[in-house]
């Protein structure tokens, strides 16, 4: 005999299971409505907050998109949260307070190495090479190999002036089949370097 559920929570879970597949097809406005549909009855889930808020700032509605992830974080707040939270900042050209929630999203789950990559690409745009250098570092430490950790280490050298050590981790990072895009850009680099 099944349990029967009450009408709201079928109706969430429906909703629920549209949002999610309407974001994975790229229907960022329709999943953006199912979304608000589920938060009405589960709204005590920071889970869905958070999707809710991908889906918004994938369709660049920035501002709802802030709101929704400071609403996950008012529910719970972890690691990958902050990171949305920070992303979602860095768009909004709120710098400091991006680099602040990331460094948050870090002291949270201090062994994420996408985090560090994170910081230190916003390091290398923001012209900070200091920081990008110590982000590469710090990634290449906790893996080698690590294509866009020696993608960053190769362009913080480039803008020092230090074209042999930055060619060698290009070429490192260019010869990692299993990140093409980290691959595709090292090579480009190394082609105008010839």
């Amino acid at each position: 005999r099944r349990t029967r559920l009450p009408p709201t929570v079928h109706d969430a879970a429906a909703h629920l299971g549209l949002a999610e597949t309407e974001s994975s097809l790229g229907f960022l406005d329709r999943a953006a409505s199912h979304y608000e549909a589920t938060l009405k009855t589960w709204g005590d889930q920071p889970g869905i907050w958070l999707d809710y808020a991908d889906a918004l700032s994938r369709a660049r509605r920035d501002s709802q998109a802030l709101d929704s992830a400071q609403q996950a974080l008012m529910l719970a707040e972890t690691a990958a949260t902050r990171s949305a939270q920070a992303r979602i900042l860095w768009r909004l050209n709120r710098r400091d307070e991006a680099f602040n929630s990331q460094a948050q999203a870090e002291h949270l789950d201090p062994g994420r190495i996408d985090f560090i990559l994170q910081r230190g690409l916003w390091s290398l745009e923001a012209g900070d090479l200091a920081n990008a250098e110590t982000a590469a570092a710090a990634a290449l430490k906790l893996a080698p190999n690590d294509p866009l950790g020696l993608w960053l280490r190769g362009s913080v050298g480039l803008r020092r002036g230090k074209t042999e050590e930055a060619r060698r981790d290009l070429e490192r990072a260019a010869a990692q089949h299993g990140s093409p895009f980290v691959a595709a850009a090292a090579g480009e680099i190394l082609k105008q370097l010839r």
